[in-house]
């Protein structure tokens, strides 16, 4: 883990820093550890989404329910970490 944090073209010791929530944090970065998990949820998605494209065990109607599902949470959690943002206390 860094030790160090640019906020506001400064660069500041992480525990000076703070991680907020809210529409206001648009402009600030984001921190590593959203960025992280919005990775690994597209990538458990998009391998649901593979699977569940090629199994015989769920049939075409669900399948198309399923990977718009999945398709929706990607968005969701695309939409929400960008909410997260890392400020100087």
């Amino acid at each position: 883990m860094p030790n160090k944090v640019i906020v506001d073209n400064k660069v500041l010791p992480v525990e000076d820093t703070k991680v907020v929530f809210g529409i206001n944090q648009l402009a600030n970065d984001t921190p590593v550890w959203v960025k992280n998990t919005l990775k690994l949820t597209i990538v458990v998605t998009s391998v649901l989404a593979i699977w569940i494209s090629s199994t015989k065990l769920i049939s075409a109607t669900n399948k198309e329910e399923i990977q718009s599902a999945l398709a929706a949470l990607d968005l969701l959690v695309l939409g929400v970490s960008r909410f997260f943002g890392i400020e100087a206390k």
